[in-house]
């Protein structure tokens, strides 16, 4: 599974962006959970997983999506 979460440096998703890819990262480090540039929907947590975008989320809402994702 392949994780990106939107955390552009100095745009509007940053700061959350940036604090569920730290957390998204302790939770599964066995995952590849990466930075990503914009992903086209501001001000929310944004993550895209497996080609399909992801909005609106939270870091634990994040955690809940890739933990269901996990389980098939």
């Amino acid at each position: 599974m392949r994780v990106n979460i939107c955390a552009q440096k100095d745009s509007c998703c940053y700061k959350k962006g940036s604090e569920s890819l730290k957390a998204s990262r302790e939770r599964f480090p066995e995952l590849e959970i990466f930075e990503s540039g914009c992903l086209g929907i501001c001000k929310t947590v944004v993550a895209e997983i497996d080609g399909k975008l992801y909005s609106e989320l939270t870091a634990d809402s994040l955690a809940k999506l890739i933990n269901e994702k996990l389980k098939g």
